[in-house]
C-alpha cells in the first residue's frame, strides 16, 4: 500500500505538460521535471530523507529541456540539459550543492546559433554516475547531429 502522497512542487502554467524523471542513491531521491519536446522551464526538487520531505523546487533553466540529473556517491548532484537560450544551442553541465548554488558547470557542446530550430522536435541525452566517474552522451545538432560520449572522473 502505498502512503498519502505529498507534495514537492507545482508544475509552472508555462510548461503546460510535464514529463518527470526521478533519480535515486540510497536514501537520495532527485525529481526533475520539464517539458521534453519544448524549450521551456527545468525544474529539480532533492530529498534527503527516502521522500519524507523535499527542497523547494529550483529552476535549472527557463529555455531549456532535456533534463538529465544524476546523484554520485556522496549524494551531490549533477545534471545535463539542452539550453536555447538567445537563439543559440547548446548542451550544459553543472554540479550543484544541496542549496543549487553552483559548483562547477561547463559546456559538453558550445553555444552556437541555430536558426533552423522553429520548435524543438526531440532527442534525449543522459548523464549517468558510477563510483567516481561520470558519463554522459548526447546529440551534437551543429556537427551534423552526431551522437556524441564522454565521460569524467571526479
Amino acid at each position: 500500500m502505498f502512503d498519502t502522497a505529498k507534495v514537492v512542487g507545482s508544475i509552472s502554467q508555462k510548461l503546460g505538460s510535464a514529463m518527470t524523471e526521478l533519480t535515486t542513491r540510497g536514501n537520495d531521491l532527485l525529481l526533475s521535471w520539464q517539458n521534453p519536446h519544448q524549450r521551456n522551464e527545468v525544474w529539480l526538487s532533492i530529498s534527503r530523507d527516502a521522500g519524507e520531505s523535499w527542497s523547494n523546487p529550483h529552476l535549472i533553466t527557463s529555455t531549456g529541456n532535456l533534463l538529465s540529473p544524476a546523484l554520485d556517491n556522496d549524494g551531490g548532484i549533477h545534471c545535463i540539459y539542452s539550453d536555447f537560450s538567445d537563439q543559440k544551442f547548446s548542451v550544459n553541465y553543472r554540479s550543484l550543492n544541496d542549496n543549487y548554488s553552483v559548483e562547477k558547470k561547463m559546456y559538453l557542446a558550445k553555444p552556437v546559433v541555430l536558426n533552423t530550430f522553429k520548435e524543438y522536435l526531440g532527442a534525449y541525452q543522459k548523464l549517468i554516475v558510477q563510483s567516481k566517474e561520470l558519463f554522459a552522451f548526447w546529440i551534437d545538432y551543429p556537427n551534423n547531429s552526431t551522437l556524441r560520449f564522454t565521460k569524467w572522473k571526479q
